[in-house]
């Protein structure tokens, strides 16, 4: 069975229409529609690690955008991870530094202008990171699991972390095999957790005291 490429597009189309049943006024929907259609640009920059308001227009300010996201995040249609400073999470978690994911991978893919043979073909290609990054985050929070990430400066970033019964663990997400990474070294050799985990496309097992997870099993973190 073939696959219609421009199915994606229908659907997409059809998800930003329906904004505006459910928006007070035209301003408002079309203000909410901007933020949206930024987060594919925004999850693709690997320099700030955060939403930023002037990526979605030129000028644009918390002020005029806040309400805009919380509208997104009231309806589920994204989901906010915000910055930890340092350990414990909620005790230094930075509500104002964030960012967001769409919580439709498959909006994210549509509105990034890819190519349904780019995935299924797993095709090398920029922002395969940055997929890959969304799709863990869906998975995480739909075992209403909490999330947060980690940066020091320019220097080291951690995509997630996660607090169980072992305390703070550091989630890397890899699309690939290349797994190599230097800001879990500086996680890890500062904070020293219990173990850290790595998901990318290598199988199960541990290496160095960290955990390695296939990215189809994600729900095995739980």
């Amino acid at each position: 069975m073939s696959f219609d490429k421009n199915i994606p597009k229908i659907l997409t189309d059809m998800y930003l229409a329906d904004m505006s049943k459910y928006t007070i006024n035209k301003l408002e929907s079309t203000k909410i529609e901007k933020v949206y259609k930024s987060i594919s640009t925004q999850l693709a920059n690997e320099t700030s690690k955060r939403f930023i308001y002037k990526n979605v227009e030129s000028g644009a300010s918390k002020r005029k955008y806040e309400t805009s996201i919380d509208w997104l995040l009231a309806s589920n249609m994204v989901i906010k991870c915000n910055l930890v400073e340092t350990i414990p999470l909620k005790a230094f978690e930075n509500i104002n530094k964030f960012k967001l994911y769409l919580s439709d991978i498959g909006m994210l893919t549509s509105i990034s202008g890819l190519n349904f043979s780019d995935i299924m073909l797993d095709k090398d290609f920029m922002y395969k990171g940055a997929i890959a990054e969304n799709y863990v985050a869906c998975e995480i929070f739909n075992q209403s699991i909490p999330l947060n990430y980690w940066h020091s400066g320019n220097t080291a970033a951690i995509d997630f972390l996660l607090y169980n019964n072992d305390g703070v663990i550091p989630v890397e997400v890899k699309a690939g095999k290349n797994t190599r990474s230097q800001s879990l070294k500086v996680y890890t050799e500062k904070y020293k957790p219990k173990y850290s985990i790595r998901i990318s496309t290598k199988n199960f097992g541990i290496d160095n005291n960290i955990k390695s997870i296939p990215l189809y099993a994600v729900f095995c973190i739980k």
